[in-house]
């Protein structure tokens, strides 16, 4: 039976822009956008989303890196330019499945100024009970002890924990350890999936 539905949030709850933020970062830095996406699997952005670093040690490190001092406000403003508006039509049904008593949690890879901003500007965020972020945990999705932390921090089996999350990765890791889990493509497809599990009215 499943307790508890956990929710990503980027691409789920919160749109991304990614192909809008790569030319303004590119063209900030000048720098050859195809560079910025060969190889996002280290560096200091990914130091920062699980709290290695502050904002202002990651804001030093871009900067070095690349070579280009941009100011800390407006290197901090573009940062959060790669995050949209709520994905209303996802929010609905938080909003129906809160209403009808479900435990609801975040499970985010997200730096501490993404996570801010979300709080801020995603009125959603306030239906959930827990939140569980890569910057707090020290670690990130997809690795499998990540899963089974907020496992047991929910004080629940895995079994009894429903992912929702746009990245098939994390997807089937979640499912290595236990859990339940739904890919995220679309509200209609995510109100389906949930109305299979009886977790919705309609």
């Amino acid at each position: 039976m499943i307790k508890h539905l956990i929710f990503d949030v980027g691409q789920v709850l919160v749109e991304v822009k990614f192909q809008e933020f790569l030319a303004e970062f590119s063209d900030m830095f000048k720098v050859d956008p195809f560079l910025l996406v060969k190889d996002r699997s280290e560096g200091a952005h990914i130091e920062f989303m699980v709290g290695k670093i502050s904002g202002e040690e990651f804001h030093q490190k871009t900067c070095e890196f690349f070579n280009h001092f941009v100011e800390l406000e407006k290197f901090k403003s573009l940062w959060l330019k790669l995050l949209g508006g709520q994905k209303n039509d996802t929010a609905l049904i938080v909003d129906e499945l809160s209403t009808n008593g479900k435990q609801l949690s975040i499970l985010s890879n997200i730096d501490t100024w993404h996570f801010d901003f979300c709080l801020e500007n995603i009125p959603v965020l306030n239906k959930f009970d827990k939140k569980f972020t890569s910057f707090q945990l020290g670690i990130k999705k997809p690795d499998p002890a990540i899963f089974e932390v907020v496992a047991e921090k929910l004080n629940a089996e895995t079994a009894e924990c429903l992912l929702i999350d746009d990245k098939v990765e994390n997807v089937k890791s979640a499912r290595e350890v236990g859990y339940q889990a739904i890919q995220f493509q679309t509200a209609e497809q995510l109100r389906k999936h949930l109305n299979d599990f009886d977790l919705l009215t309609s």
